[in-house]
């Protein structure tokens, strides 16, 4: 069995059918109680790949005493499932306000109900809403809706082919993540545990060794930008929830609002080439890319530059040297190369109307303000701050070891033998 090595499935499972009964009263149960906005959740524990979950009963927040008595009691929803031993009673929680977590656990049971009753057939007449949803609840979800209507959310949208407007309902885990936990060794390498990105000290505790980078102006205006796009297409008005507009004081100059100078000739749903794409998903990548794309981000290879990080790396030299590597902006050729080229395709007559009512793919405007918003975070670390003991930084590779920190390694790791690691001195 998966989670439990050693156990086998028995030989004499059989199908049953689920009533919509059973289902949907244990997610009203846990819409209604277990995530009342009120109660901050202080009462967690791991499941079997060791990742935190809420106890879903309200009123195991309301004590340590309360939460603890939960253990090997049967868990809502969850057949046959129960509460381990270990319950974990947190005194010190954040709000819900703040609770990433808890916003997206909310989001997903309610998501769930909705699926339930107006997808799988359990709501024969008319259509769920929020029902079972505590006001406070539903206040808070509303609060970071994608679009500034929530009723104006198109749950059967896509965005592109594999990408539901579903995965993108609520702006919650774009808005309230504080930076970027990533290995300062392979800066690819994230923490997408949304406690990592709270801060410095839950990233280093989730992971040991990692590094916290705070938000730059090109996240926030990366995000937002996002934000504008997902709501062209999943909210019927395509008007975005102004709390999702993260990067609204991140720009030096206003960044076009579409791919075409006037939105007003612009035609969404037109397809181009032999692929099923629409100029939808055009409006989504060329503004990105004529906002952000401003340089090369890689390492140094026999001399010449290879790209090693896109989108954010690009349009930042600052996000771009933290993970270790080097920028090179573009050139002008480069720029007014590559714009021509795309320009040839048509995208500006088949989307915008007319070739020169479409914006250029690149441009050599500078939009974003360099830096973050706030004061360095605790932990945060860009070039040599991010060495550690015996190591240094260097242009184009990053932290690398010094001689004596070589040396010294060597003799912790020999012990007594350690006087090996040094070559004899001698006289010339």
């Amino acid at each position: 069995m998966e989670h439990h090595p050693g156990k086998n499935y028995s030989m004499q499972l059989a199908p049953r059918e689920v009533k919509c009964r059973e289902r949907v009263q244990s997610y009203c149960g846990i819409l209604s109680s277990a995530m009342d906005a009120a109660t901050p959740s202080s009462c967690t524990y791991l499941n079997d790949e060791g990742e935190v979950e809420y106890c879903l009963d309200a009123d195991c927040h309301k004590s340590e005493e309360e939460c603890l008595s939960r253990a090997g009691t049967a868990i809502p929803i969850r057949d046959g499932a129960v509460y381990p031993s270990n319950m974990i009673y947190n005194t010190a929680t954040k709000s819900d306000a703040q609770d990433i977590q808890k916003i997206s656990n909310f989001n997903r049971y309610l998501y769930g109900m909705k699926h339930m009753m107006n997808v799988q057939g359990c709501c024969k007449t008319g259509t769920y809403k929020d029902a079972c949803a505590s006001k406070e609840m539903m206040q808070l979800v509303n609060k970071f809706s994608l679009c500034k209507d929530p009723e104006q959310f198109d749950p059967s949208a896509y965005i592109s082919e594999h990408h539901p407007c579903t995965y993108e309902e609520s702006c919650a885990s774009r808005v309230l993540v504080k930076g970027v936990c990533f290995n300062p060794y392979d800066p690819q390498d994230e923490c997408h545990d949304e406690r990592c990105k709270s801060s410095a000290e839950e990233c280093s505790e989730i992971r040991p060794g990692f590094k916290f980078r705070p938000l730059t102006h090109a996240d926030l205006a990366l995000s937002s930008m996002r934000s504008k796009a997902y709501s062209a297409s999943c909210c019927v008005d395509q008007r975005m929830n102004d709390d999702c507009d993260t990067g609204i004081d991140s720009y030096l100059v206003e960044p076009p609002v579409g791919m075409c100078k006037d939105m007003t000739l612009y035609t969404p749903n037109v397809k181009y080439g032999d692929s099923d794409h629409t100029c939808a998903y055009l409006n989504a990548i060329i503004p990105l890319r004529h906002v952000f794309y401003k340089g090369t981000c890689g390492e140094m290879v026999n001399g010449n530059l290879e790209e090693r990080c896109r989108d954010l790396c690009q349009a930042s030299k600052e996000v771009c040297e933290s993970m270790g590597y080097t920028f090179q902006p573009y050139t002008e050729l480069r720029v007014q190369g590559e714009s021509a080229y795309m320009a040839s395709m048509g995208f500006g007559e088949k989307c915008c109307g007319r070739a020169d009512n479409a914006i250029t793919y690149l441009s050599t405007t500078k939009y974003i303000k360099d830096g973050s918003p706030g004061t360095p975070t605790p932990g945060y670390c860009s070039k040599d701050t991010c060495c550690g003991i015996g190591t240094v930084w260097k242009d184009g590779f990053g932290c690398v070891p010094t001689r004596k920190g070589v040396i010294d390694a060597c003799k912790k790791a020999r012990g007594k033998w350690g006087w090996t690691c040094e070559h004899e001195q001698v006289c010339a």
